[in-house]
């Protein structure tokens, strides 16, 4: 089933938990709380092409990234073929760069804490808006990494979340 654009807005937002995408607006940026980029895989949202999208918190709007051919398909296999048909793919990725001013050594620890509180902010919003939510943490590091255009030692994936509408 597919969802429309103003339920993944929804979503996003109410997950979004101070998530702020690369390189927009350093001075705005570098008030939230949590230090990670979001990307999210779109696949059956009203409004959006299938493909890799960056989410911008402080806009809440997403920019494209990535088109590519088979680029779901090298998700799927990377997440170990866990897509369940969902609409949507949310990928946290930690960037040391972005947290380790803050958090100094404490980075790696207090970023994947974040991600879990996140991930269960999704779920929230998604059984408020009548959707599923599955997050997952077992998925091939290197091949999702590489698919994000992440480069594994200094950002790469830490949880992931796929959501949709159950098929009537």
């Amino acid at each position: 089933m597919r969802l429309k654009l103003t339920f993944l807005f929804v979503a996003l937002y109410a997950c979004k938990a101070g998530l702020f995408a690369q390189q927009v607006e350093w001075a705005e940026l570098s008030l939230q709380k949590i230090e990670q980029l979001q990307t999210e895989y779109a696949d059956k949202v009203d409004g959006l092409k299938p493909g890799l999208y960056r989410y911008i918190a402080t806009k809440n709007a997403v920019v494209p990234v990535s088109f590519e051919e088979g680029l779901k398909d090298k998700l799927n296999d990377s997440m170990l073929n866990q897509w369940f048909g969902c609409a949507v793919a949310l990928y946290w990725v930690f960037n040391a760069y972005r947290c380790e001013w803050r958090y100094t050594g404490h980075a790696h620890k207090v970023s994947v804490v974040d991600a879990g509180h996140i991930g269960q902010n999704c779920y929230l919003a998604a059984e408020a808006l009548d959707m599923g939510c599955c997050t997952l943490g077992a998925y091939k590091q290197t091949a999702v990494d590489e698919a994000l255009g992440v480069d594994s030692a200094n950002e790469y994936c830490v949880y992931i979340g796929v959501v949709g509408k159950p098929e009537a």
